[in-house]
């Protein structure tokens, strides 16, 4: 009697000539490894795995790796309770355009380096029901998927995850990421993590952890399309290398960064955009009362006499109609109310230059949204 294998390591790999797999009545019950199972199956488009047992399976690293021509996979039957590795599993898989991954378990995984990377073709991916609580690696994770546009993460829970770099770099479709839930307090590196996400338009990072990181090095370099990034709690470790965060980026993007914690690199990348405000200014709402607040992210004349402030929900900038610095005294809390009684009637999306020839003041809705 033939014992049932336990390995399926390399099974296939390499079978260019494989075009079509039904691998439905394989007894996979006792095998405990899947990795490169398929890898370099170049040709391979479809592969029938309903059926396949996974119950003792503990890794599965580039399990279908440069399947380069298979289109769509159904894993919905896979049960992965005990699979740790998932690292570069579908990386390379060129044209796969549908990808079924409910019921997936990942609940004990570590490892999930390069996993989706080079997925060209993937256009939307939902991984609402990943259970991300032990995953430590997510380098690379989506690297290259250039043709996503949408991507739900909500429930993943990155608190054991210490590599992001490149997580998220060179999706250049993608319009919005939601990462509110995101808790990184053992991340060390977040090296071009947005790198090329060229058209990503907010990106809201107000519950990120920072302080273990060393590499925030070109984080955000080439986010061109972004008009809102909100950074305000990043902590700062000493000697943490933040250059070229910021390059290529749309200079007239609103960033909120918190200047305090900030190191001079980042002050120093950002001294000539206009739209640098500091986390106290126009989000704030007390006791439904107006604070007005000072721009003091950055002490040059040309930005020292502008004020920001919130105003049934809009956010307005009110600057000083002038071409040279001066006592900004006219511009008050005390002063103020008739320019507020002036917005209640006014056209929410003009841009209005209201008093007399001493003193000036354009009213501008500014257009972003409250975090």
């Amino acid at each position: 009697m033939v014992s049932p294998i336990t390995s399926a390591q390399k099974m296939f790999e390499g079978c260019d000539d494989l075009i079509s797999l039904d691998a439905s009545n394989f007894d996979t019950s006792q095998i405990t490894d899947m990795s490169e199972m398929f890898y370099g199956c170049t040709n391979l488009i479809s592969v029938n795995l309903n059926n396949f047992n996974t119950e003792l399976v503990t890794t599965m690293q580039n399990m279908f790796s440069y399947c380069e021509s298979l289109e769509s996979l159904d894993l919905s039957n896979f049960n992965n309770y005990k699979v740790t590795i998932m690292h570069g599993m579908f990386s390379n898989c060129y044209v796969l355009t549908s990808i079924n991954l409910n019921n997936f378990d990942t609940s004990s995984v570590t490892d999930m380096n390069s996993m989706f990377s080079e997925c060209n073709e993937l256009k939307s991916l939902d991984l609402s029901s990943f259970n991300t609580n032990k995953v430590a690696d997510m380098e690379y994770m989506f690297l290259d998927c250039n043709a996503l546009t949408s991507i739900n993460l909500n429930n993943f829970d990155t608190s054991s995850v210490t590599v992001m770099y490149q997580m998220l770099a060179f999706c250049e479709k993608l319009v919005s990421l939601d990462l509110t839930n995101f808790n990184t307090p053992q991340v060390t590196t977040m090296t071009q993590m947005f790198q090329g996400c060229s058209s990503l338009t907010i990106l809201n990072l107000k519950n990120f952890k920072t302080s273990q990181v060393d590499y925030l090095t070109s984080m955000f370099e080439g986010c061109s399309g972004l008009k809102v990034l909100n950074i305000e709690t990043f902590i700062y470790k000493s000697g943490v290398d933040t250059s070229t965060m910021f390059k290529d980026c749309n200079q007239s993007m609103i960033y909120c960064i918190n200047k305090d914690n900030a190191p001079n690199d980042i002050t120093n990348q950002l001294l000539d955009f206009p739209n640098l405000y500091c986390s106290d200014t126009c989000y704030q709402n007390e006791d439904n009362k107006i604070i007005p607040c000072r721009n003091s992210c950055i002490d040059s004349c040309k930005n020292d006499n502008i004020y920001k402030n919130e105003y049934n929900g809009v956010c307005y900038l009110f600057e000083n109609h002038n071409d040279s610095c001066k006592d900004n005294s006219n511009i008050s809390p005390n002063n103020l109310e008739d320019i507020y009684d002036f917005i209640k009637t006014s056209d929410k999306t003009k841009t209005y230059i209201i008093g007399n020839e001493n003193s000036m003041v354009i009213i501008k809705p500014l257009d972003v949204k409250k975090f």
